[in-house]
């Protein structure tokens, strides 16, 4: 079949063998890149997730510690974490929530 052929047709053939490999080697790291790009999004949803949720953690403890202070010495300025606590925990958590509202678990 290929006896037949001008030494021009084969080098014709030929390249258009190399082209459409090329093509679909580039099609392939094309698609590669969408998933790897895909899975960078979700690593950084994650931490923006974790993140967020150690913000919301670290102002409950500043709840619980104004509180404790107040409690123990009754001294109202023991009170300031705990109201600085609330104001930034009420900011926090809407923010944490609608991070997690498409993932029913971590809701």
């Amino acid at each position: 079949m290929f006896s037949k052929l001008s030494i021009t047709q084969k080098l014709y053939l030929s390249f258009a063998g190399i082209v459409v490999i090329l093509g679909i080697r580039v099609f392939s790291a094309y698609r590669g890149f969408g998933q790897v790009d895909s899975a960078i999004n979700s690593n950084v949803h994650t931490y923006r997730v974790l993140n967020q949720s150690q913000m919301a953690l670290e102002q409950l403890i500043n709840i619980e510690t104004g509180m404790r202070g107040f409690v123990i010495t009754g001294k109202n300025h023991f009170l300031e974490p705990q109201i600085a606590g609330e104001a930034k925990f009420s900011d926090a958590f809407p923010t944490l929530k609608s991070l997690t509202i498409d993932n029913a678990e971590q809701q």
